[in-house]
């Protein structure tokens, strides 16, 4: 058995307070009128008003309402029928709700009717998912929509349909109205539950069209997911075909592994833990971490159509990624290993790099190793970077190139090892060595140090003016 997967029941109320857009549209199809009028859907129901269209004669919540806005039982039984009341007298009941409704008593009831329903329905769909199987459970929990859907389901279909539902959900096979069943891994959590719903309603178009017209221009709530260490051999293995705006808390020592594309979304990471995903080159992830201190920082990862895996080791977020954007926020703890990447960070970073032809543009006070060839920074005089010409030798240091933001560089350059060595760093007016030469500064073997500024020279190649030499 894998990892433990959770939706939070946080997004599940968030999810619920955006599915009241929904259930307009597939309830009332998006007519104000409906709200505060009877009307008779057909079939087995009775008589229904209000925002889910609440059957008088089959929810006892409606009935209660009713009752408690004036209704006498006469009436009540009246409005339980199947579609037998004439117009005027449905007419006249519709209006003695809307008279009802237009006071503060009766808005009272009615926001009690919505909020004790809908307690059902977050009940209802806990139920639903705690019976999902595993894999099909982290699909519907990366699918943002497919939350809509199982709160659609829950809100139209009676208990014998609900149950169906539910072995459909735990990877059962099903016959509904003649038409069998199966979960399809190659479908979305939505588009499987969309077919469950044409076989189990076939009839029944219109909500259909009515959901997905409404839910594709809606702004859904990401999806919360904790995950936590299961039980078997797997137990610190998530696995998830893909993510659509979802944030991950993954608890310590869990690997999470995303086999599609992610973007927009967020992953919490404890110490120990790790992602392993691929993202769109006009998407981006979050990850956060916990610094050497305790803090929390955190990290953007813009992606280009190429694999990353994150980790957090103690104190540290360690980032496997080529050709991408890597935005730091300040005081972070970085190691980074790939090629390509552009690296921004805030101040006080302490960052490390292992690849090459790598940019970094670090801010004050930061820190760090550049560990590869081809690879540049550009920060100011607070920086304090080591740069090693080989990847695969971190004892071969062999020289730092920083273009400073006050438009100067400067190279350093060293001998052939690190821990017996001497440097001679050579600072010029231009980036990447270019205008004029303006100082030199060498660490010798035996411990001293001499500077030399220079003035009156025009050019890098020619002899400069000697000015001023400590030692």
């Amino acid at each position: 058995m894998s990892a433990s997967e959770f939706i939070d029941k946080q997004t599940l109320i968030d999810q619920l307070k955006q599915y009241r857009t929904t259930a307009f549209a597939t309830e009332d199809g998006s007519r104000p009128s409906v709200l505060n009028e009877f009307n008779w859907a057909g079939g087995y129901s009775s008589y229904s008003f209000g925002l889910y269209q609440f059957d008088v004669r089959n929810n006892d919540l409606a009935e209660d309402a009713l009752r408690s806005m004036g209704f006498t039982d006469t009436q009540i039984d009246q409005l339980s029928q199947r579609g037998t009341l004439g117009n005027d007298v449905k007419t006249a009941l519709s209006e003695q709700l809307q008279a009802a409704l237009a006071t503060t008593a009766g808005k009272q009831i009615m926001d009690n009717l919505l909020n004790n329903y809908e307690a059902q329905l977050v009940h209802t769909t806990t139920n639903l998912l705690d019976i999902t199987n595993d894999d099909i459970y982290s699909q519907i929990a990366s699918e943002p929509e497919s939350i809509q859907r199982i709160y659609d389901i829950a809100n139209h279909f009676g208990t014998s349909l609900l149950r169906q539902f539910g072995g459909f959900l735990s990877g059962q096979s099903i016959v509904t109205n003649g038409i069998s069943l199966t979960w399809s891994d190659s479908l979305t959590a939505s588009e499987n539950m969309e077919n469950w719903f044409s076989a189990a309603d076939p009839g029944d178009a219109t909500r259909s069209d009515a959901f997905n017209n409404t839910v594709s221009k809606e702004s859904l709530p990401e999806t919360i997911i904790n995950i936590t260490k299961g039980d078997g051999d797997d137990a610190t293995i998530a696995a998830f075909s893909e993510l659509k705006n979802v944030q991950l808390n993954v608890d310590s020592g869990i690997t999470v592994n995303i086999t599609g594309e992610t973007g927009n979304d967020t992953f919490n990471l404890g110490n120990g833990s790790s992602v392993n995903t691929s993202m769109t080159s006009e998407k981006s992830n979050t990850y956060s971490y916990s610094t050497s201190d305790g803090n929390t920082s955190f990290a953007t990862l813009v992606g280009n159509n190429s694999a990353a895996t994150i980790s957090s080791s103690s104190g540290r977020l360690d980032i496997t990624a080529n050709n991408s954007v890597i935005n730091l926020e300040s005081d972070a703890e970085v190691n980074i290993i790939g090629n390509g990447n552009v690296i921004t960070g805030g101040s006080s970073d302490n960052v490390s790099v292992f690849g090459n032809n790598n940019s970094a543009f670090m801010g004050d006070d930061s820190t760090g190793t550049i560990v590869g060839t081809g690879n540049s920074i550009t920060g100011t005089d607070t920086n304090k970077f080591n740069i090693y010409g080989d990847a695969n030798n971190t004892n071969q240091i062999t020289e730092t190139k920083i273009n400073n933001f006050d438009g100067t560089s400067e190279t350093t350059v060293y001998n052939e090892s690190t821990g017996n060595w001497s440097t001679v760093t050579s600072k010029y007016s231009g980036e990447n060595e270019t205008g004029t030469l303006l100082s030199t500064l060498t660490n010798n073997l035996d411990g001293t140090s001499t500077e030399t500024n220079y003035s009156g020279n025009t050019t890098t190649d020619q002899p400069p003016v000697l000015d001023t030499t400590f030692s």
